[in-house]
């Protein structure tokens, strides 16, 4: 059985990394995207 406590930290655990794979995801996207308008721009 899980105490209260123990299943608050596993959920908080949890939501803290989905938003920092949201956050990386998001960061990642972001990055391709100046890079393809970086290369728009030389071409």
């Amino acid at each position: 059985m899980l105490t209260c406590f123990q299943t608050s930290v596993i959920s908080s655990v949890m939501f803290l990394t989905a938003m920092a794979a949201n956050l990386t995801l998001n960061t990642i996207k972001n990055a391709g995207s100046e890079l393809r308008r970086m290369r728009g721009r030389r071409s």
